[in-house]
């Protein structure tokens, strides 16, 4: 059977709707590297799912990875429903730091976090980490871990970037990209990376590596049709004080003419702030401070909810299958804003209401919270002049106005990514210098240390969260001072340390 035919049996057993652009991707692939652009809501998922039923076929083994471990938790269940659907047993696995269901990624799928790919690209699987750092750092003797069979195991697989928008945003993850395809070339086995929002600037980098395979209307007018046909205004609302009540006094006033509202926030503490101020109706929160076993709880309950809020943050920006008709959401960039919209009138709904707010004069800074201040300004910028834009297709003048300039490739990064995986005198100890000089992740400034909640509860946090609220270190038998620094708490965390804090894990998450 070819790609095409996969992705027929996915469509039949799914009972999906027709996606023609979708049928020319799975003809179109072939050995190497493409990126598939395609809108929100166009079904991109079942690329993923055919493509990981040939290679089980074949006798060969596929890497699904996600830039947010939330992603994964959505996504876990769905392959494992359809592969059980199609007969295929324990063919599924999940890794990322903390679940281990398929160690040095053996499953022939394995869904993981782009993280924990970085990691097992040096060499470096999160089984050996703490291993290789102690006798990295003379503390032990040894084994260096398992290099060979790491490496060997990412780089004789296909793969899948899912929801690479998060990826492309950032220096240090998109040159770990970059050198990822540049490497999968080198060695011959195929990378599909796919999203809804790339911009010209960012499309030139990456057709170095990847062909491109972009979404026009020519090849699904109806869905086009659709899409055009949605009806709604974005209103611009600047807030100057008191944001929370103002935020409640509107949703309040807008509530009883809508079903379901999508409520977004750029932090987790105004999230959960808001959230607490709801009374009386049926709500969710959402965001990246809860539990593994609470985030997919959440997702099933979010994607099965017909009335009522859901608050989030950029944690509902990616993978979710929810539809709202009205979208309250606070400014961003506008590739996070676009993903954010995708979330809205998702289904047939034709109209809804849209409000883009921000906090006046905090939009002139540096940084508005925690995005770009300059693409924050620049996405204002465009809105303020476009208010009946259509988020949901054709914005791609939009994506350009804001990313005009090129991004930054850190190509010393690069070569030494590529010289840490070609170093087999030392690779272990190569791969572990880089890793702390790069604060503990290949990929981006996130949730990559384990804080422990009063109660026991492990979630994971960044190192803001930790500097703001640890209490102590701990591995279980040793406990140390808090982290004074990015660098510390990672080499804490190589060793095996979690951060301990004083607050409870309650319904809303690690406040």
């Amino acid at each position: 059977m070819d790609n095409l035919s996969y992705y027929e049996v996915v469509k039949e057993s799914l009972g999906l709707k027709e996606r023609p652009f979708l049928d020319h991707v799975m003809s179109s692939i072939q050995d190497g590297n493409y990126f598939v652009l395609a809108p929100t809501g166009y079904g991109k998922t079942a690329i993923s799912m055919a493509l990981s039923m040939r290679e089980i076929e074949d006798g060969f083994k596929i890497v699904v990875s996600y830039p947010l471990r939330s992603l994964i938790e959505q996504q876990s269940w769905k392959f494992q429903n359809f592969m059980r659907m199609r007969g295929y047993i324990d063919v599924i696995g999940v890794r990322y730091m903390g679940r281990a269901d398929s160690p040095y990624l053996v499953h022939p799928v394995t869904l993981t976090t782009v993280d924990n790919l970085s990691l097992m690209s040096l060499g470096l699987s999160p089984e050996d980490t703490q291993k290789v750092y102690k006798e990295y750092h003379g503390t032990t003797y040894g084994s260096l871990g398992h290099y060979m069979f790491s490496w060997a195991s990412v780089f004789t697989a296909s793969h899948v970037f899912d929801e690479v928008h998060l990826l492309a945003d950032r220096t240090k993850s998109l040159s770990f990209l970059m050198t990822f395809l540049r490497l999968s070339k080198t060695f011959g086995n195929n990378v599909i990376s796919m999203s809804a929002t790339l911009p010209k600037s960012y499309r030139g980098i990456l057709s170095q590596q990847a062909k491109l395979l972009e979404f026009k209307e020519c090849y699904d007018k109806e869905f086009s049709r659709e899409r055009e046909s949605k009806r709604y205004r974005i209103e611009l609302k600047g807030i100057r004080n008191d944001k929370l009540n103002t935020l409640k006094s509107v949703l309040k006033d807008l509530k009883k003419d809508f079903r379901k509202a999508l409520v977004i926030f750029n932090t987790v503490n105004d999230a959960i702030e808001f959230y607490r101020s709801i009374e009386g109706e049926k709500k969710v929160l959402i965001h990246s401070r809860f539990s593994d076993e609470d985030r997919k709880k959440k997702a099933i309950e979010v994607e099965t909810m017909s009335e009522g809020i859901v608050v989030g943050t950029q944690a509902v920006e990616a993978g979710l299958d929810f539809s709202s008709d009205l979208i309250i959401s606070e400014l961003c960039p506008a590739n996070s804003l676009i993903q954010r919209f995708g979330r809205f009138l998702r289904k047939d709904e034709k109209k809804g209401k849209a409000i883009v707010w921000y906090e006046e004069g905090k939009e002139d800074g540096v940084r508005y919270k925690v995005y770009e201040g300059e693409l924050v300004r620049r996405t204002l910028d465009y809105l303020s002049s476009n208010q009946d834009i259509n988020l949901h297709i054709g914005y791609e003048r939009f994506l350009d106005h804001v990313y005009s300039s090129p991004p930054e490739v850190d190509y010393n990064l690069m070569e030494k990514i590529v010289n840490v995986i070609t170093n087999l005198s030392n690779p272990s100890e190569s791969a572990m210098d880089l890793l702390i000089k790069m604060d503990g992740s290949l990929v981006r400034e996130g949730d990559v240390l384990t804080a422990l909640s009063s109660d026991g509860v492990e979630v994971p946090v960044n190192f803001n969260y930790i500097r703001n609220n640890c209490v102590k270190a701990f591995n279980g038998n040793e406990e140390r001072r808090c982290p004074r620094s990015e660098k510390e708490a990672v080499i804490y965390s190589l060793e095996g340390f979690k951060y301990k804090v004083n607050s409870a894990y309650t319904e809303v998450g690690l406040p």
